[in-house]
């Protein structure tokens, strides 16, 4: 029948336990446990290499997008930028700003309203239009309108636009191109006057023949 020892273990009476197979016992079980950690971090420590290099990879490449991105941006003649909405704050303004409209970034980010205080009167309501319009969700890709320049120059603005969305498919940002075409649109309205100077003149003509 089972008895307690001292210890409070039981054991059998009559049955004579051997310490030293208990101990043996003990350290074949240890060897083959440490031996089956060894064998899983052989298996193992090859795949945790491997993905810890892919992931360094991974953002070796990914900052070596960002650079060129960035590199991109700051050298464009044209003004890259990139809102978030609803707030309607500035994420992102590129140099370029400075050049087209006189401002730098740092008046974007300070002043995100800063384009309805610098728009055209002439423009204006068309401005708050397609500004209502995109609080809606509606965007218009491509916009031209005139601002007043930091040097009191009117200037033609061509901005192209698209809506960043999220899972949800909520608009969450704006990201944008915005060129100066002043030169462009100064040249078509020189060649339409001399078409009409050209008929005018034709017209002339043909009425004294």
């Amino acid at each position: 029948m089972p008895e307690k020892s001292p210890g409070g273990v039981k054991y059998l009476v009559g049955v004579d336990y051997d310490i030293t197979y208990v101990k043996a016992l003990l350290r074949k079980n240890l060897v083959k446990s440490i031996v089956t950690v060894c064998f899983f971090l052989l298996l193992t420590i090859p795949i945790i290499k491997s993905y810890t290099s892919s992931y360094k990879a991974f953002l070796e490449n990914l900052k070596e997008s960002e650079e060129r991105y960035r590199r991109l941006a700051e050298n464009s003649p044209d003004m890259i930028y990139r809102m978030s909405l609803p707030e309607g704050e500035y994420e992102y303004v590129s140099p370029a700003a400075t050049m087209i409209f006189g401002y730098p970034p740092k008046a974007w980010y300070e002043n995100p309203r800063l384009i309805q205080d610098i728009i055209h009167p002439d423009w204006s309501d068309y401005f708050e239009t397609e500004w209502h319009r995109l609080q809606k969700g509606h965007l218009t890709p491509a916009l031209e309108y005139q601002i007043v320049h930091k040097d009191q120059t009117a200037r033609w603005i061509h901005q192209r636009c698209v809506a960043v969305h999220n899972a949800a498919g909520d608009l969450i940002a704006l990201e944008g191109i915005v060129s100066d075409i002043t030169d462009s649109r100064q040249a078509e309205e020189e060649l339409r006057a001399s078409h009409e100077r050209f008929l005018t003149v034709l017209n002339s003509i043909d009425a004294t023949v």
